[in-house]
């Protein structure tokens, strides 16, 4: 059964396909590839309620990545251009985990891409945990007032623990003028190396998964191109997103619909860089802590700021 947070993913979907078939022109990924070669890349983020932060904490953090991107050009038709294979190492780092990880991407069309990565999670100290009482049921999950705020800062593992997480995704996207849509899914095998619990908390989803889980996730994206400029500044556009997320072993799900601004900056980005602000406020219509309480505390505020370096001076050609 398809439930409701699905509609406005199919529907995107729906519409980039159409798009696609009736052969409208379509353009890369946001932000596209500035050049093609070695690149630097940087992100901060932070994440929170701004009616508080009782049911979910505060997340926040920064990621690093270095790679390569190589054109590929198959055949000189617009379907093909703009298509490359790129491979990264990457490195992300918060108050409650770090990873260590790699990836590979192909885009084989102009509006179609895949890839497939691994990361090492490491949790120093902070790991969540639950054991599941001898008398429950497999589906035994610990009340949502054990893993609120308050729980989660307070736990504590009194070793390190690891995670080996091997990452699958595929996304498809087709611009209209200046209307971006895009759309695409992600499966994760997660495997948590403890043998004391059977219940672990993922600080990034905010889901409960055991041991050994699949995390998945469905989103359908738009992007309005505008550039305003006012005072000094400047930005891309605005941007609406719907994300359905859900755990296989424990089938705990959370949906979030977000809208804001992305590629606020000072000024004009430079020829081989890219840098800008996204801004989203987002509205939890399912999440696990929040269902059920009242409308207001659903809200959530995200700001990503990301560097983007070309190392070289290279174009597709």
């Amino acid at each position: 059964m398809i439930k409701p947070p699905f509609y406005s993913f199919f529907g995107t979907l729906c519409v980039v396909s159409m798009a696609v078939l009736m052969g409208t022109p379509v353009k890369a990924d946001t932000p596209p590839p500035l050049r093609f070669g070695p690149y630097l890349q940087q992100n901060v983020v932070i994440e929170g309620s701004p009616t508080g932060f009782s049911y979910v904490p505060p997340a926040g953090w920064y990621t690093a990545k270095a790679g390569w991107m190589e054109p590929l050009n198959l055949l000189p038709n617009t379907w093909f251009h703009q298509t490359y294979l790129e491979a990264d190492g990457n490195t992300t780092i918060s108050p409650y985990q770090a990873d260590l990880g790699m990836e590979l991407n192909l885009k084989p069309l102009h509006f179609l891409e895949g890839g497939v990565g691994y990361n090492r999670i490491l949790y120093p100290y902070t790991l969540v945990g639950f054991v599941r009482p001898a008398d429950s049921p497999s589906t035994w999950l610990p009340s949502p007032a054990e893993w609120r705020t308050r729980e989660i800062l307070d736990a504590r593992k009194t070793e390190g623990v690891g995670a080996d997480v091997f990452n699958f995704h595929a996304d498809a996207n087709a611009e209209i003028g200046d209307l971006q849509l895009l759309a695409g899914a992600s499966r994760s095998l997660w495997d948590v190396d403890i043998t004391d619990r059977d219940i672990i908390y993922d600080y990034r989803s905010g889901l409960l998964i055991k041991k050994q889980d699949y995390l998945s996730s469905l989103y359908a994206q738009g992007l309005l191109s505008t550039d305003p400029h006012f005072g000094g500044f400047t930005a891309r556009g605005i941007e609406i997103r719907d994300q359905f997320t859900w755990a296989t072993a424990t089938s705990q799900s959370e949906n979030l619909i977000s809208g804001g601004f992305f590629g606020l900056r000072h000024g004009q980005n430079g020829e081989r860089s890219y840098q800008g602000l996204d801004g989203l406020v987002g509205f939890w219509t399912s999440q696990p802590q929040l269902d059920g309480q009242i409308w207001w505390k659903h809200f959530q505020i995200s700001l990503e700021w990301m560097w983007n370096i070309q190392i070289l001076h290279l174009s597709e050609n």
